[in-house]
């Protein structure tokens, strides 16, 4: 997919697991529609979106969810016996002696769940389902190769080396057999399934229709459980040492037991969501998406001989540094952001206000990533203006120096509009923020580096915050200001237009644009977080002859 030129067709009898569904018709029906007139073809040609041919992140393999680990498992499991017979079975997981009020819930389900029965039996047979009915479809496509991994990446190993060591020499040794190719067609022709994508897709589906300029991105971070048990704890240091992540913290899906990438409600789990990572992640990143963007700008004989006829999204760079005053007004928080990179750099001198915002939290998806170090918030927000603050005191001020890289893991959404400068207001956070952004296709990341100032406000200080981090000079640590120093990775859709475009084209029965926007916005936000969780590992769009010719 990477490797194709912009605007190309994909290969038309390539079929994988995740990949976005290769005609603009219903693909949760079963094949045997009748194509649309000539009439319904122009008409159509005429409400298309603007066409965008996305390309993959960093040039990663798609991801399988679910299929990696059941992969894993079934290889093991015919390790121990030629014989070895694996089946899966119907049934319910259901929980032992549960509270009243959840069966009050689970009765619910259950009259929905009875309801659809009855709609389906009712439905005459041979009969093509409901329209707007979603179904799970199909197993994983024919090829023999593991697409869950990134390129170049060698095949997983079983956890005793020993014995795998042993084994292949005995193989070296004897006679290879050759396995007989086999060919499988799909169960009752039902199409591939898209594990989680199709829910981010009806997600996101709503989330659009609240405004037109929603905002919607993902954040990294933590799923974290609040006051664990010592017991708890106890199994923590011993486990998590394989996620890359601090002993003082539980993961939720250590306490619940989840094993795979899923989406959780955190009301019925507990806990909270750390939007932040740590500085390591945050160079790792900055490295890896530089060296991206460096030979996408390179003439291909000055890239590394393996690159030179690799083609490159056209990707942009925009570093920005803000202060935000965070005024609490009538219950909300009210930002104005100033732009660190004009006015005056004297003490006193003139501000540049960038924006003054209301920001309004609407939705979110809370994502677990038990084989990563991080975990995914997906969001959706709106941002509508606001009136200049007059006389409110601000509760906290944010220094944020931030990079942005299109493509990442907290989905939000949100609606940004101007608003009218506050004054006279006392500001309740301070907030300084170096941010880089990569922009491609659509698509940015952006990597910020945060200082954050909640007490001790007064107006002299907040003057010597602003006129330093203009400077660029180092900025107050002393723990009397309630200094917080962070960083944080997001993802977000920037052309809100084209989202905008393909969902009302969904909306008429034409769901391909969106649909594959929606695909390759989730299989971007899970490489990222896979990503930040190895920083040992470079891409190979990202080495650079200067550095990596060796």
């Amino acid at each position: 997919m990477a490797a194709r030129p912009v605007g190309e067709q994909p290969p038309r009898k390539r079929q994988r697991v995740h990949a976005p569904p290769p005609h603009p018709q219903n693909h949760n029906q079963q094949q045997q529609q009748q194509p649309p007139n000539n009439s319904q073809q122009e008409e159509k040609k005429q409400q298309q979106a603007p066409q965008h041919r996305f390309t993959r992140l960093l040039n990663f393999q798609p991801i399988n969810i679910l299929h990696n680990e059941i992969q894993n498992w079934m290889y093991e499991q015919c390790a121990l016996s030629p014989n070895i017979e694996i089946e899966v079975k119907l049934g319910r997981l259901v929980v032992i002696d549960p509270e009243p009020e959840e069966m009050e819930h689970a009765l619910d389900i259950m009259d929905i769940a009875l309801a659809r029965t009855i709609q389906m039996a009712a439905r005459p047979v041979g009969a093509q389902p409901p329209h707007k009915r979603q179904r799970v479809h199909a197993p994983p496509p024919a090829h023999p190769q593991n697409h869950h991994q990134q390129e170049q990446q060698p095949p997983p190993r079983p956890p005793n080396t020993s014995q795998q060591e042993a084994r292949k020499k005995q193989q070296q040794q004897a006679p290879q057999p050759k396995v007989p190719q086999l060919r499988f067609t799909r169960l009752l022709n039902f199409q591939q399934i898209n594990i989680l994508h199709n829910e981010i897709r009806h997600w996101m589906y709503e989330q659009c229709a609240l405004s037109p300029t929603i905002e919607i991105e993902v954040k990294l971070g933590r799923l974290v459980v609040i006051d664990p048990a010592p017991e708890e704890m106890e199994h923590v240091s011993g486990h998590n040492g394989h996620a890359g992540t601090t002993n003082d913290a539980l993961r939720v899906h250590d306490k619940v037991g989840i094993k795979s990438l899923a989406w959780i409600d955190l009301q019925k789990t507990g806990g909270r969501f750390e939007s932040t990572v740590n500085e390591k992640v945050f160079r790792h990143l900055n490295l890896v998406l530089n060296g991206w963007y460096s030979n996408s700008h390179l003439a291909p004989h000055r890239r590394l001989p393996a690159l030179r006829d690799h083609p490159f999204p056209k990707l942009t760079y925009v570093r920005s540094r803000t202060v935000d005053k965070i005024y609490r007004i009538n219950g909300t928080n009210v930002r104005v952001s100033l732009d660190a990179n004009r006015g005056s750099a004297q003490r006193g001198g003139g501000e540049v206000v960038k924006e003054v915002i209301e920001k309004k939290r609407k939705s979110r998806m809370d994502l677990c990533c038990p084989s990563c170090q991080w975990d995914l918030r997906l969001s959706s927000s709106i941002e509508n203006p606001a009136p200049m603050p007059r006389g409110e005191m601000v509760t906290t001020l944010r220094a944020k120096d931030a990079s942005r890289i299109n493509g990442n893991l907290r989905l939000s959404s949100s609606i940004e509009n101007p608003a009218p400068m506050p004054r006279g207001e006392m500001v309740t956070t301070l907030r300084a923020k170096d941010r880089i952004s990569y922009q491609w296709q659509g698509f940015s990341i952006d990597i910020s580096s945060i200082h954050t100032y909640s007490q001790g406000l007064t107006k002299p200080f907040i003057d010597d915050v602003v006129q330093k981090f203009r400077a660029q000079e180092p900025l107050p640590t002393d723990l009397q200001y309630g200094t917080l120093r962070t960083f944080e990775v997001e993802l977000e859709i920037a052309n809100k237009k084209y989202m905008q475009s393909a969902r009302k084209l969904m909306a008429e029965n034409n769901p391909f644009q969106f649909t594959e926007l929606c695909y390759f916005f989730t299989q971007h936000a899970v490489q990222l977080v896979e990503l930040a969780s190895n920083s040992n590992y470079k891409p190979a769009v990202s080495k650079l002859p200067t550095t990596d010719d060796n």
